[in-house]
């Protein structure tokens, strides 16, 4: 937070600039500044999704240093427990907050919106996810909260109705009541800090996903209007780029599959070859352009998934080389896309096995 001379230094008021518009200042810029703080950060989305931005990208900014320091005490205050009654190490609160917080974040950006759907996108979510909708819901059961008397700084508008009518501001806050919330029967550090993080995943459902965009690039939050997919004109840019690229290269790697099959289809047929290497023979047809060890690579790859069952680990990440992700989710014509390179991929790879079977033949005659 920014004191009130580096308020004004930052703004480049000097000495004798009127108070109040010092005041203005130093209130601008603590707004600024304001969603670093750790207790917004637990009770506002907004803040605690600038946060999570800046966790994800830059793990060792000084934003983040300052919140992991005091966070623990933030933390203990918003569970009514001094730090010493919470079990376990307050070093690792901000830690488990931001991996569970970011988690489900990442789990909300990486679904497009179903098409057909009637009533709030954040329902239709969690209908979809019921394990977190449930963890939700007893994050907030949670939570008690009852009115409080707060002592409230000054804000931007009290500053400028005191200049209007010509008075000054006393250095003290003024009183208000305001609704206190703590979360209760909080044990340990990891327990407070999972139920912090659900409990203000929950409010950003109630309150900001209907409001709140994700950069499609970056993952910068912004505030949805004219701006739909992106947080600015570069990023657009840079993901169509992107774009372009990952197709180019998907479409390369397709053109190299059916090649390599036709390939070792017509090895297979043709009996009186079968005495060569099948290996060497469809690298010579369908990677051309690839040295030796890029081949036995890329080949080496579809061999060790032909020795596994179908749905496996190998054979999957073979098949999302070959399929745009984003056209596949909610998209009925990416599903039946990736049906029919599923069904190319797996009659290769049993083509595969059968060229393996004839060589191990042959080597036992030898």
């Amino acid at each position: 937070m920014l004191n009130h001379r580096q308020s004004e230094k930052s703004a480049g008021l000097g000495e004798n600039t009127p108070k109040w518009i010092s005041e203005f200042a130093d209130l601008f810029a603590q707004r600024v500044s304001d969603w670093s703080h750790p207790r917004r950060c637990l009770t506002e989305p907004l803040a605690a999704i600038l946060a999570a931005w800046e966790y994800e990208h830059d793990l060792e900014s000084g934003v983040i240093e300052d919140l992991r320091g005091i966070f623990p005490e933030a933390l203990a205050e918003r569970c009514g427990r001094s730090p010493d009654t919470l079990s376990g190490d307050p070093r690792i609160s901000f830690g488990v907050f931001m991996a569970c917080f970011v988690g489900l974040l990442k789990v909300w950006r990486s679904e497009p919106t179903p098409e057909g759907l009637y009533g709030s996108v954040a329902a239709h979510w969690c209908a979809r996810h019921p394990e977190i909708f449930s963890k939700v819901q007893e994050a907030h059961r949670l939570r008690a909260s009852f009115p409080n008397i707060e002592e409230i700084g000054w804000t931007v508008s009290d500053v400028m109705s005191a200049h209007g009518a010509s008075e000054e501001l006393p250095n003290h806050g003024k009183l208000e009541l305001r609704e206190t919330v703590h979360f209760i029967r909080q044990r340990t550090w990891t327990q407070a800090a999972q139920t912090a993080a659900y409990a203000l995943f929950g409010d950003f459902l109630l309150t900001e996903a209907e409001t709140i965009g994700f950069c499609r690039h970056c993952a910068m939050p912004f505030h949805r209007g004219q701006k739909k997919l992106f947080c600015s004109l570069k990023c657009a840019r840079s993901y169509s780029a992107i774009r372009s690229h990952d197709a180019k290269a998907r479409d390369s790697r397709r053109k190299t599959l059916r090649k390599a099959a036709k390939a070792l289809t017509k090895w297979l047929q043709d009996r009186h070859i079968a005495a060569s290497d099948w290996q060497l023979k469809i690298q010579t047809v369908a990677w051309t352009n690839s040295d030796n060890k890029r081949r036995n690579r890329i080949l080496g790859a579809y061999v060790r998934a032909s020795r596994t069952e179908r749905g496996s680990p190998e054979r999957e990440k073979l098949l999302q080389s070959l399929q745009d992700a984003s056209s596949v989710a909610g998209n009925e014509r990416g599903s039946k896309e990736r049906e029919g390179l599923q069904q190319e991929l797996a009659a290769f790879l049993l083509d595969i096995q059968k060229a393996e079977e004839i060589q191990q033949q042959r080597s036992k005659r030898k």
